[in-house]
């Protein structure tokens, strides 16, 4: 039925911040793709923003959309996209879940952009070209507080399996410091 009766774009659409748009019939369309609770998918958005899709939709129901690459053998099936989620802004005038909606996204935001950060400092370190090798600092996010901005980070800093069993005593503490090595990778659960 797809094949049959749902129409493909000419050209693709560019995958932004904002979705994917498309115009049909003089009357333009945003899809995002969401994952299966029904919330915007950061991590297929950060891996395809920038990204061009052809895009397939049912010209009678406007509900979902499919997004398509073009490889050599032809179009490859890339991700399911809905109607793009709006909410009310005015807390006068949101429905249930909206505001819970709005702190979701602000938090998936705020460590979407904590995760670059120490990604991009992780590459800065290994290529010695990081602000603290030259005794600068680097600066701080914009809009998380130094406390928001540890406790997002210690959540994403795996640590091995060996250094997650804390002492028990003040003794073994001093004894478990006592024994580490200098590790310049350990700056960035510090930023």
């Amino acid at each position: 039925m797809v094949d049959l009766f749902w129409i493909r774009t000419d050209r693709p659409s560019v995958f932004t911040n904002g979705g994917i748009k498309i115009q049909y019939q003089k009357q333009e369309y945003t899809f995002e793709v969401l994952t299966e609770e029904g919330m915007p998918d950061m991590e297929w958005r950060s891996r395809n923003t920038g990204r061009e899709f052809f895009v397939r939709f049912d010209p009678q129901k406007l509900d979902r959309a499919m997004l398509y690459t073009e490889t050599p053998m032809g179009l490859r099936f890339e991700a399911m996209a809905y109607p793009y989620l709006t909410i009310h802004r005015a807390i006068q005038e949101q429905q249930e879940g909206e505001m819970d909606f709005i702190r979701w996204n602000d938090e998936a935001n705020k460590r979407e952009r904590i995760r670059r950060q120490v990604e991009a400092h992780a590459l800065e370190m290994e290529h010695g070209v990081a602000p603290e090798q030259y005794g600068y600092r680097t600066p701080a996010a914009k809009g998380i507080s130094e406390r928001e901005y540890e406790k997002l980070a210690d959540s994403l800093v795996v640590v091995p399996a060996e250094q997650r069993v804390e002492p028990i005593s003040l003794g073994e503490y001093t004894k478990a410091v006592s024994n580490m090595d200098y590790d310049p990778m350990a700056a960035l659960n510090r930023l």
